[in-house]
């Protein structure tokens, strides 16, 4: 027999009564925790404005990394990569991208550090690139049609990922946003017209007193809750600004899940999070293959995350009213995923 609402109420205060309340809410926490597969809702907010890019937009500069994104240059090394087995070319802004088309039917805005720029990985097989591929196929589109804007560069945190969408999201105008999240425990020092990226970890406590003041406030005040209230953030105010454009977008973390938001400080900022934009995985965190540096993942990790990225956005597609579109892709990624060995490598990795 089922209970009825009002004795829900009742045991669910009783609960609370009795100090066992941190317990079902653990409990909830954890069966949201399990689900891969989350609902999605058509994005909210007014029509989508200023689609297409104005007419002779161009990417603003990259400002990270300087020393490595030189605008037109060409490298067979790039951070912990070393092996001179890859090329690193960068585009005119300083980019590991294409150019910006404005001609394109899609665009696609990537931001995120090493993993979403491909550190280690041919520019070809990174999963920006298996993304437009697949989806140029699924669409049965020219992959010329679509255009994939990567700013990503290595080392940087979620406050690059927010403040570069702030930069460049009206220039590129995109009709999907994918952001790559990095670990929680880096912060952006911006001051002077001068960037600079922090992880606490590697932080030389001999070194700090010459540090930037935010950061020595960063690291004085850091636990992981605090990293991970700096990620969720970042993660409104790309959703939000995401949202206020009518542009579909996707999160993609390993850290943004219901589980690490339990206390009663980062539950509330978490519950303001659109699940069905956040796409939670391991992938790189566990690294099923490597990359050339052998520290990152590798081109079967890509290949895989592509896939999962594919398939978050055919539900969104078909939630946002586009049921032609994103049905055509959902099947196509399920064929994808019966067929592509990379897929079964690393799903096989994962369960081990």
């Amino acid at each position: 027999m089922g209970i009825s609402r009002g004795a829900r109420g009742v045991a669910r205060r009783l609960l609370l009564f009795m100090g066992l309340g941190g317990a079902l809410a653990r409990y909830r926490a954890w069966r949201l925790d399990r689900s891969e597969i989350v609902e999605v809702t058509p994005l909210a907010g007014p029509a989508a404005t200023g689609r297409k890019p104005a007419p002779g937009a161009h990417l603003l500069a990259c400002d990270a990394r300087t020393a490595l994104h030189v605008p037109g240059s060409t490298s067979l090394t790039y951070g912990s990569d070393t092996s001179e087995t890859v090329e690193y070319r960068f585009n005119s802004a300083g980019y590991r991208s294409e150019e910006l088309d404005p001609k394109a039917r899609i665009r696609v805005l990537l931001v995120g550090e090493s993993h979403a720029l491909g550190n280690g990985v041919p520019f070809e097989q990174t999963l920006g690139q298996r993304f437009k591929t697949h989806l140029a196929l699924a669409l049965t589109l020219p992959e010329e049609a679509i255009n994939v804007i990567n700013l990503s560069a290595g080392g940087t945190s979620a406050d690059y990922c927010a403040r570069t969408l702030i930069r460049q999201v009206d220039i590129v105008a995109p009709d999907l946003v994918l952001c790559l999240f990095p670990e929680p425990d880096r912060i952006e020092d911006y001051s002077a017209n001068r960037v600079k990226s922090y992880k606490v970890a590697g932080i030389d406590p001999e070194q700090l007193e010459t540090a930037p003041i935010p950061v020595q406030g960063f690291i004085d005040l850091y636990n992981v809750h605090f990293g991970r209230m700096n990620m969720a953030r970042n993660a409104l105010l790309i959703q939000s600004m995401c949202r206020l454009r009518g542009i579909e977008n996707i999160i993609v973390s390993d850290e943004l899940r219901p589980r690490h938001f339990r206390t009663p400080v980062l539950q509330p900022v978490y519950a303001q999070l659109d699940r069905g934009r956040l796409l939670l995985h391991s992938f790189f965190a566990n690294r099923a293959d490597l990359a050339a540096d052998g520290m990152h993942a590798g081109v079967r990790t890509h290949e895989a995350v592509a896939i999962m990225m594919l398939a978050r956005y055919a539900a969104l597609l078909k939630a946002g009213g586009q049921a032609e579109r994103g049905g055509r892709l959902s099947d196509y990624v399920r064929r994808l995923k019966k067929d592509s060995e990379d897929w079964k490598f690393v799903r096989h990795a994962q369960k081990g």
